[in-house]
């Protein structure tokens, strides 16, 4: 596509400067020329009109005057003199812009590299200030876990200082209760300890006056038994003299049986003494009866005073016990 305001005399143009150069005036040297700008077609179409234009001229300088053969020559040599000094200027202009902007090129790559290096040393820089800041936003990370831990614990040791407070509270109360109970105690204790003296003082008298009645019921007691030991030492005493008694009546008996054998006469004299002899024999069963029947009393005096004499042991310790409070 051609560029706006490309005509013939800038191909013209091109063409000339290119022909002064002594450079081949192509389509693609003509279109470099022009910036490559331009269509190829235009630029092909224009040339070939240059090329027709001078080959008409060529043909028509036949048919011109020498002197006016001579006028055109000059005119074109002028012409072509001021083409080319034109197209020399152009190119001593180019040139300069040329090596102006190789020298800006140069100072611009020097300048790049300045700056790459200078790139080079902040990316550097960078990336130590990347680590430096990642470290220091570690750092930080850890110092606010850190705070937080401590934040918790903090209010973990708050929380325990309130419980403990609570705590001491509840002990100070527990305190105060406990030193009322123990001073209700006290009272309490106190009163009892009176009432169980008094309760002592009486069981004490009760006890003395128990002991009183023990003491003459033994009394009472033992001289009952020494009656019945006596009465009993009596009956024993009469036991004896009636079973010598009886003893005797058995040896009499047998004297009289073995003379009532001799003498058949004396029977009612035997009888007599036989009858005599059961009688004994009766007296002697009831006394021995009798004698059981003392000896098992004085066995029951015997038990109830020994149960006596214990319980009287019992009580004297049971007063000693209440006389050493």
């Amino acid at each position: 596509m051609a560029r706006a305001g490309l005509n013939k005399f800038n191909v013209q143009q091109a063409r000339d400067t290119l022909l002064a150069r002594g450079i081949n005036p192509s389509v693609d040297a003509v279109r470099v020329e022009l910036g490559n700008t331009g269509s190829k077609t235009t630029i092909h179409r224009y040339l070939k009109e240059l090329e027709a234009e001078e080959a008409t001229q060529l043909g028509d300088e036949a048919l011109l005057s020498s002197a006016l053969k001579d006028m055109v020559a000059r005119m074109a040599a002028k012409l072509r003199d001021e083409a080319l000094h034109r197209a020399e200027a152009a190119n001593q202009a180019w040139q300069t812009e040329k090596t102006q902007l190789v020298a800006q090129l140069s100072a611009a790559q020097a300048r790049l590299k300045e700056l790459s290096a200078d790139n080079a040393a902040l990316a550097t820089r960078l990336e130590r200030e990347n680590t430096a800041h990642d470290e220091t936003k570690t750092r930080l990370h850890n110092a606010d876990l850190r705070a937080e831990r401590s934040e918790q614990q903090v209010q973990g040791l708050e929380q325990q200082l309130d419980e403990n407070q609570k705590h001491l509270a509840s002990l100070e109360e527990k305190h105060r209760n406990a030193r009322d109970a123990l001073e209700h105690f006290r009272t309490s204790a106190q009163e009892q300890r009176q009432q169980e003296q008094l309760r002592h003082d009486t069981q004490v008298q009760q006890l003395q006056a128990e002991l009183r009645n023990l003491n003459q019921t033994l009394i009472v007691k033992q001289s009952e038994l020494t009656q019945l030991n006596r009465d009993n030492a009596s009956l024993v005493g009469e036991v004896g003299e009636h079973r010598t008694q009886a003893k005797q009546l058995e040896k009499q008996l047998s004297e009289k049986t073995k003379q009532a054998e001799l003498a058949s006469d004396t029977s009612a004299k035997l009888l007599a003494v036989t009858e005599e002899k059961n009688a004994l024999d009766s007296r002697l069963q009831s006394l021995l009866q009798t004698l059981d029947a003392e000896a098992g009393k004085a066995r029951g005096l015997e038990l109830s005073l020994a149960k006596l004499q214990t319980e009287l042991d019992v009580k004297n310790e049971l007063l000693d016990k209440l006389s050493i409070r």
